[in-house]
């Protein structure tokens, strides 16, 4: 609280019109944090997290991603 206070005792020490700046922008922050998208869950915490970890074709995902590509479009040249 000790940091609010001080914002009061700063806000408290300029003109009116300044005072209503201040509160104008505050509105507007106030506002732009209420639209704010919801925190994502982290994705450690999504229900498909570590799905095929146990497949051993994918232990290496950029030499799995390789093989797809050769598979289908041949090797690289």
């Amino acid at each position: 609280m000790r940091e609010l206070e001080k914002i009061i005792e700063l806000i408290a020490q300029l003109p009116p019109d300044k005072q209503e700046e201040v509160a104008d922008f505050v509105e507007f922050l106030s506002k732009k944090q209420a639209h704010r998208p919801p925190p994502s869950t982290p994705l450690v915490n999504e229900a498909l997290f570590g799905l095929w970890k146990a497949r051993e074709d994918m232990k290496d995902s950029v030499e799995y991603v390789r093989r797809l590509r050769e598979k289908e479009w041949g090797p690289e040249t």
